[in-house]
C-alpha cells in the first residue's frame, strides 16, 4: 500500500509542478511580446494603471517615453521582414539591458516601443537621451551587414503634464511626432503648443 501511495503522491506532485509551469508559461505568453521579449501592449495598459495609482498615492511622477525606429520601412524594404525582425529582436534585448529597476519596457506594436519610468521630467529626459544615443551607436547585424538605426522619442509626465492615461499617451505621441518633424533622432518633451501643430 505504501508503494502505491508513494507512487500516486509522486505523480500528483509531478502534475501540480507541470500545471504550475504551464500557468507560468501562459502568463508569460499573455504579457510578453514574442519577438522582442519585452512586455506587450496589453501589459502596458495594466502596468500603466497600476503605476499611475501608486504615484498618485505617493505624490510622485510617472514618465512615458514613447519612441519608434526612424525610417524603419526602408530597413524592411532593403532586408525584408525577416531582416527587420532581427533588428527588432536585438533592439528588444538592448532596451531590456538599459531599463532601470524603476522602469518597464514595452513593444507597442510594429517599430513602436515605450518605457514607463517612475521619475519626473529631468530624469526621464536624461534616460531617454541615454537610450537614444546608445541605439544610435549600437551596430545591428543583418544578413552579414552592419546596420545602424536611430529613434525619435516623445515624452510626457503624469501628473505634471498629463492628468490621466489617455492624455499621457496622446501627449507622448504628439511629442514623438514633433521629434520626427524636427528631423528625427531626437528627444522631445510635450508642450501645449505642439497640440496646435499636429
Amino acid at each position: 500500500i505504501s508503494f502505491f501511495a508513494t507512487y500516486i503522491a509522486a505523480n500528483i506532485c509531478k502534475d501540480i509542478r507541470q500545471s504550475k509551469d504551464m500557468l507560468q508559461h501562459y502568463k508569460q505568453w499573455a504579457t510578453t511580446d514574442f519577438l522582442t521579449g519585452l512586455y506587450n501592449v496589453r501589459q502596458f495598459h495594466t502596468v500603466l494603471n497600476e503605476k499611475m495609482t501608486k504615484v498618485k498615492q505617493r505624490n510622485n511622477c510617472l514618465a512615458l517615453i514613447l519612441f519608434d525606429i526612424d525610417r524603419f520601412k526602408s530597413v524592411n524594404d532593403l532586408y525584408g521582414h525577416d531582416g527587420g525582425d532581427v533588428i527588432l529582436r536585438h533592439l528588444g534585448e538592448l532596451i531590456r539591458s538599459l531599463v532601470p529597476k524603476n522602469g518597464f519596457a514595452f513593444r507597442n506594436g510594429g517599430e513602436e516601443f515605450s518605457i514607463l519610468l517612475v521619475s519626473c521630467e529631468h530624469e526621464a529626459v536624461t534616460f531617454a537621451e541615454h537610450i537614444r544615443k546608445t541605439i544610435e551607436r549600437h551596430p545591428f547585424f543583418v544578413q552579414q551587414q552592419t546596420v545602424h538605426i536611430t529613434v525619435s522619442i516623445g515624452i510626457s509626465v503624469f501628473p505634471t503634464l498629463a492628468t490621466n492615461e489617455a492624455e499621457l499617451f496622446k501627449q507622448a505621441d504628439i511629442a514623438l511626432y514633433e521629434a520626427k518633424q524636427q528631423g528625427r533622432n531626437r528627444t522631445i518633451v510635450y508642450k501645449k503648443e505642439y497640440l496646435h501643430e499636429t
